[in-house]
């Protein structure tokens, strides 16, 4: 860590909310001639001033209220408080997480927060606000994500990368997990402070214990982002225009459905094949393809289709995705069920939605497809002769 001859910057080896550990690193360090200095943290790290070893005592004073995020002055006391603690012997020196700090060196000065009964209310009212904190990250970090994936976690995870939404999972379990371990902490210093105890008994804490943990949390953060980014670049760049596809499709196309002269229309904003590949599915394929054709007797079909394609690795998830993507097809609000003829899928369902556009979704094995046949011409073919065609 960042050391010189005037200060030294060190991760602070301990919880923003552990009294005890954060009271005893500090007289630790100041035993070393390490001085923390005013307004010297941010973030995990401190800052402190080098200088002659002494004996110090820092106290943790639980803050009046919490202070909001975009809050320039960390929530610092009132100028009364700083005024009264000085008077006693004490200095403001910074404020972390939910409590102020204070210092002194006299070794005469009367303890702060000796009224035990001040201090249960200020702790009692902390953990309530840390009960408030915990709920509000559980939905903003589970809750929330699965509503707005609308029924779609696996088809969201085959398109973003089954690897990134396992590690922002992780995350968002360690986020809460640490929230919940600072909810348990308070509640136990609140139950000693209502017992009259006193929260000054000095302590050890283990820095690899706490440092190392932290380090994983930011090594995964990075890597879900570099990963996001490569998938978000790779999802801008994938699409290409269909006559620049040389592989071959696992579904039938327009020229496959309709036989006759076939001309692409040409959409080149919309029209296109992307395809993927994921851990849980390693043929993603997004398809739009916009044609006329020409059949027997003169007569012309026009129209579009609109594949959503997946290959999974087991019929068990293909089925899952099928039911996620007819889950999302009923949430909408002009769901309007078609029947459909058995066209020898495993799982299959046909409907309108909002534009009245038939849709089906099919799963046949490992395989899914959701495709929408739009028809303009004087020509067309019936739902259930182009749905049967579809998985061959």
């Amino acid at each position: 860590m960042k050391s010189s001859k005037k200060g030294a910057v060190r991760l602070i080896p301990c919880a923003d909310y552990d009294i005890e550990g954060l009271q005893s690193y500090f007289e630790e360090m100041a035993a070393k001639g390490l001085h923390l200095k005013k307004d010297g943290i941010f973030a995990y790290f401190a800052a402190f001033e080098r200088g002659e070893p002494r004996e110090a005592r820092y106290r943790m004073d639980v803050k009046e209220k919490r202070s909001p995020i975009m809050d320039g002055d960390n929530g610092r006391p009132t100028d009364e408080q700083i005024e009264l603690c000085n008077e006693l012997g004490w200095e403001y020196v910074d404020s972390i997480g939910a409590f102020h700090i204070f210092r002194t060196y006299d070794a005469a000065a009367p303890e702060l927060n000796t009224d035990a009964a001040l201090q249960s209310i200020a702790a009692r009212r902390i953990v309530r606000s840390q009960i408030d904190s915990v709920l509000v990250l559980c939905f903003w970090l589970l809750i929330y994500p699965v509503l707005k994936l609308d029924g779609l976690l696996l088809p969201t995870m085959f398109t973003v990368g089954t690897d990134v939404m396992l590690l922002a999972f992780i995350i968002d379990i360690w986020w809460i997990a640490g929230s919940i371990a600072r909810l348990i902490y308070l509640s136990r210093t609140k139950k000693r402070l209502e017992a009259g105890e006193s929260i000054v008994r000095r302590v050890k804490r283990s820095s690899a214990r706490y440092i190392a943990p932290r380090i994983v949390l930011a090594v995964l953060a990075a890597a879900t982002v570099c990963l996001f980014i490569a998938r978000w670049s790779e999802a801008d760049k994938g699409r290409i225009p269909l006559e620049e596809y040389a592989g071959e499709l696992p579904f039938a196309t327009i020229a496959d459905i309709v036989p006759g002269k076939y001309e692409r229309m040409g959409f080149p904003v919309t029209d296109g094949i992307q395809v993927r590949s994921d851990i849980l599915a390693p043929v993603v394929i997004d398809f739009r393809e916009y044609a006329a054709v020409t059949v027997s007797g003169g007569k012309a079909f026009s129209g579009g289709l609109l594949i959503d394609y997946y290959e999974t690795v087991s019929p068990r998830l293909a089925r899952a995705t099928a039911e996620e993507l007819l889950l999302n097809a009923r949430l909408k609000r002009h769901y309007t069920p078609i029947e459909l003829a058995d066209v020898g899928a495993d799982m299959q369902a046909a409907y309108c939605d909002e534009v009245h556009m038939p849709t089906v979704i099919l799963q046949k094995g490992s395989r899914v497809i959701k495709a929408t046949l739009y028809q303009t011409g004087e020509y067309t073919i019936s739902m259930d002769e182009w749905a049967g065609k579809l998985l061959g």
